[in-house]
């Protein structure tokens, strides 16, 4: 574990409870994997009606991107939060995530970063299993 969600909830500027985020397991100049599994929690807050839907994650896979940015960024300016602009060429394979036993495996890959924001190609996988898959931009700012 590089980063703890301790460290995660410093980092998403929504607070500790949106905080989907286990743990970054790895990260570099291109790209972050981080390990989640409030997917299968009760009080996730982005549950309705008892159910999960598989667009929440378009969710983790944001934060995942903009932990990212604020990694690469350290030491170069103040930090900034980052905010999901677009979502494109999106693949769901799945309605709702609740009922998924393992943790999810949410990854980003920088495809562009300047200092207005970012574009991420995202994935989530849970035992192998594509669960979704997007291009999404992020937005940064006050």
């Amino acid at each position: 574990m590089l980063i703890t969600r301790a460290e995660l909830e410093q980092m998403i500027p929504h607070g500790s409870q949106m905080c989907l985020l286990d743990e970054v397991v790895e990260w570099d100049q291109k790209n972050i994997v981080c390990k989640a599994s409030s997917h299968r929690y009760t009080d996730n807050p982005l549950r309705a009606d008892g159910r999960l839907g598989g667009m929440t994650l378009v969710e983790y896979g944001a934060q995942a991107a903009a932990i990212h940015v604020a990694l690469i960024q350290q030491g170069f300016k103040a930090p900034q939060s980052a905010y999901l602009g677009a979502i494109k060429e999106l693949i769901l394979s799945k309605d709702f995530i609740e009922e998924i036993e393992g943790s999810l495996s949410v990854k980003a890959d920088c495809l562009m970063n300047s200092m207005d924001g970012a574009i991420y190609s995202i994935q989530v996988t849970s035992a192998d299993q594509m669960l979704i898959e997007a291009r999404i931009s992020l937005l940064q700012g006050e």
